[in-house]
């Protein structure tokens, strides 16, 4: 029973037979990497908490918020670079250069969000973090997607069925909320009892230097069970097409627009149905008003966003 409920969770839908050969394999190492990431982003978090001014008695609460949605403003700026054709195309050619390259790219980006809780006087540290981490969950959203895709195409099938994409998707999704559960219970434990979360400046001195210490040495095992999950990987790249897309990129670029290309879904608006449009519009208004409604929280924002969601709803409602 205990079994069948595990594999109904955590395995797509006729497994492993639905799936390529190295799906398991993957997922393995994929999952251990997963919960030493989560180890360090408790360890981390400590560090973001105090330069956010936690129990310092001369910050207030406003520093705190204009701090995050600054650093958070300034990341999202710079992670669209990252996010144009040109590299989606990339991602699609050199799936495993770039798994590898986000998982790197994040733990620097952690790395740095503790440095700048120590050397407090290195204004860059406390934006550099984030800009580096949200860099990093870009590329690796957009190449797990690829990945997955791969799983869905390489396993065996019934004559006239297709891949469900939906459930393997959802099972990678389950695989990653136990990888965090497990990795944030075991980055508490090590919290309260190794790298110790006592009160006063000296105290607070020597758990940031034992949280680097942690760090570094989990770092270590989490990029060693990347490099084990991208080997497991049997997908083809090709370096010859990534090598034309970096050349011809401007010859793209000049049919179309950049920004078209970047927001838009491919053959828009041919490719969508016709609420598409409706629906991202009101769901956008959603994201734009997200950061005033966390400072200002009055009735006014709380009506605009039940206005956006209930037509966002009724958008969705009619594409179904």
């Amino acid at each position: 029973m205990a079994q069948h409920f595990f594999i109904a969770v955590f395995a797509p839908e006729g497994w492993p037979s639905s799936v390529a050969p190295e799906y398991g394999r993957y997922q393995l190492w994929d999952t251990i990497q997963q919960v030493t990431f989560f180890v360090n982003t408790v360890i981390s978090k400590q560090a973001v908490m105090k330069f956010h001014g936690v129990g310092d008695p001369n910050k207030t609460p406003a520093e705190a918020t204009a701090l995050e949605m600054g650093r958070g403003l300034l990341a999202t700026i710079v992670c669209m670079v990252v996010a144009t054709p040109h590299f989606t195309d990339l991602y699609r050619a050199l799936p495993r250069i770039f798994r590898m390259s986000s998982e790197v790219i994040n733990a620097v980006g952690h790395f740095i969000e503790i440095l700048a809780a120590i050397f407090t006087q290195v204004v860059s540290f406390l934006y550099l973090g984030p800009a580096l981490c949200l860099i990093a969950g870009t590329m690796s959203g957009a190449v797990r997607s690829v990945i997955l895709q791969h799983f869905a195409k390489g396993g065996t099938l019934p004559p006239g069925k297709d891949p469900d994409f939906g459930d393997i998707s959802l099972k990678e999704s389950n695989q990653d909320k136990a990888g965090k559960i497990v990795g944030l219970c075991v980055g508490v434990a090590l919290l309260l009892g190794f790298i110790g979360i006592g009160s006063g400046v000296k105290a607070e001195a020597t758990s940031l230097e034992r949280s680097l210490e942690w760090f570094l040495v989990l770092t270590i095992v989490h990029l060693l069970g990347n490099i084990q999950a991208v080997r497991q990987l049997e997908i083809a790249q090709d370096q010859s097409a990534a090598g034309d897309k970096i050349r011809n990129v401007k010859q793209d670029h000049e049919r179309k627009h950049i920004l078209w290309e970047m927001f838009l879904p491919k053959g828009y608006p041919h490719t969508v149905v016709d609420s598409y449009t409706s629906f991202r519009a009101w769901s956008l208004l959603n994201v734009i008003i997200g950061y005033p409604k966390q400072i200002v929280p009055t009735r006014w924002w709380f009506g605009m966003l039940l206005c956006n969601s209930v037509y966002a709803v009724y958008a969705l409602t009619y594409v179904v």
